[in-house]
């Protein structure tokens, strides 16, 4: 009975691996929704006020991904934004869209991207949306693989 379980064990992850190293050539799309909001309501301690107000910050993020193409957007819902944001992000619109074209180790992205050079300390860019920072960078960036062995790396802002 061990030997049985063993050989089934082992046909079903080998096939698990086989069909892992396949390339794929189907689209997959994603994508998530975040909405923080608040209602205020009367406290003495704080000294907020119900004032029939309701704030959100609302975040809709659409990733779609291929074999040799990705591409993805945000889409950003801001009408009445959460207490401690700056007015300038009262709004709606799509600040973020970027697309990915994939040639192996080689890959060039054009559009909104983040990235990080080490530890940071040079370069480094990210989000945080509950602080309200996106400092993403707004251009190309190319990454080409040499002899599998060196990596480099060309980032162009606009």
């Amino acid at each position: 009975m061990r030997k049985l379980l063993l050989t089934v064990f082992t046909i079903v992850f080998s096939q698990h691996l086989l069909f892992a190293q396949q390339q794929d050539d189907r689209v997959t799309v994603s994508g998530s929704v975040q909405s923080d909001m608040l209602l205020p309501q009367n406290d003495g301690e704080t000294g907020a006020v119900k004032d029939g107000s309701f704030n959100t910050n609302t975040y809709v993020d659409v990733l779609v991904q291929s074999r040799y193409v990705d591409g993805g957007a945000r889409y950003e819902h801001m009408r009445h934004p959460l207490p401690g944001f700056e007015n300038d992000f009262n709004g709606t619109g799509l600040p973020n869209a970027w697309l990915k074209l994939k040639m192996g180790d080689n890959h060039l992205t054009v559009g909104s991207f983040y990235e990080q050079f080490g530890s940071g300390f040079i370069l480094r860019t990210y989000e945080e949306r509950s602080l309200g920072i996106d400092n993403s960078l707004l251009g190309a960036r190319l990454v080409v693989s040499l002899l599998r062995v060196f990596t480099l790396l060309t980032v162009a802002r606009s």
